[in-house]
This record gives C-alpha cells, structure tokens and sequence, in this order.
C-alpha cells in the first residue's frame, strides 16, 4: 500500500490551495520549486526530476541545514515543506497518523481527562 504525500494527494491539493491564494504565494511556490530545480541542474546537470532519489535526498538535507539566516535556499526549502505539511496532515492520510480514528464526536476529548470535565 502506498503511503506519504503521493498517497495522499497532497500535489493535487496543494494546486487546488494554490489556485485560489495571493499571487504572492504563487509566485514564491514557483520560485521555491524552481530553486530545487536550479540547484539539481547545478550539482548534477539534470533537472529535479531527473535526478536520483539519494541526489534529492542529498539536495534535501543540504537545504534543510542551510543557515536559516542567510541561505535563500533554506528558505525555499521552508516554503515548500510548510505546503507539504501543512497538505500532508489536512488528509485523512495525515490526519491518521496523528491518530484519528475516523471519527467526528467523541464522548469526551482523546488524551483530555482532566478532573473537572469539559462542561458548557
């Protein structure tokens, strides 16, 4: 069985989100999937997609420990993992692993047992 991201649509999901955000948010979406481009070319003279889950990987994990201060492509890499994230954990993929049960009411809240209760 497929799991993640893919499994979960969080691509479709996000252009749907996209679609109908500022065009600030697109543009900077764009430039953040263009930097992993850019990059991908520059280190291995292909295209992201072209390249090899362990050079994206690589690519990945150069970004993410970037200085957060000064590295544009720190930035990029927080943008796009803000999207996939914040996509990821909105489906029922996400929302399950986080321990959803499928259910929309709860007798009382999951892990809130607090003396005292939750009354109106």
């Amino acid at each position: 069985m497929s799991r993640g991201p893919p499994a979960a649509r969080v691509g479709p999901f996000i252009d749907q989100l996209l679609s109908v955000d500022s065009a600030e948010n697109q543009r900077a979406f764009l430039g953040a999937l263009g930097a992993f481009d850019m990059a991908a070319i520059d280190r291995h003279g292909k295209a992201w997609i072209a390249i090899t889950p362990a050079q994206q990987d690589a690519l990945l994990r150069d970004a993410s420990t970037a200085d957060e201060k000064t590295s544009a492509f720190r930035a990029h890499f927080q943008n796009l993992k803000d999207w996939i994230a914040g996509a990821y954990y909105s489906s029922e993929t996400g929302m399950r692993e986080l321990g959803w049960d499928g259910n929309v009411v709860h007798a009382q809240l999951p892990g809130c047992t607090h003396p005292g209760g939750h009354q109106a």
